[in-house]
């Protein structure tokens, strides 16, 4: 648990950082999957898994992916979106990040 806190910390600090964004920028943090189905979103804050300044932006989106889908099986208008987004999307590979690294090592303790 205390490892799967720090990576998870450490890679929204990271994705943040590199993005050119403090905490007090971010509008929304959207969780999807089943981890965040499940997510008790105060305590995640409490032991710092979400940063404390993002608890209160946090979406839980379900299974976003299917959802996603499926808007687009169903209005398919939105395919040209959806390709843009993915064009402007990139990919940050944090093991080999020193951002990722100091914050991962820093958030090892509760």
């Amino acid at each position: 648990m205390q490892l799967a806190k720090s990576a998870v910390a450490a890679g929204i600090r990271t994705l943040t950082t590199t993005a050119g964004l403090t905490f007090s920028q971010v509008d929304e943090l959207a969780i999807a999957g089943g981890f965040g189905s499940y997510l008790d979103v105060n305590n995640a804050g409490r032991i710092g898994l979400i940063p404390g300044e993002l608890v209160p932006k946090v979406r839980i989106l379900g299974n976003a992916a299917l959802q996603g889908a499926s808007m687009l099986l169903l209005d398919q208008p939105k395919i040209p979106d959806c390709e843009a987004m993915t064009r402007q999307a990139r990919t940050v590979d944090l093991a080999s990040n020193p951002l990722f690294l100091q914050a991962y090592t820093d958030g090892m303790f509760f």
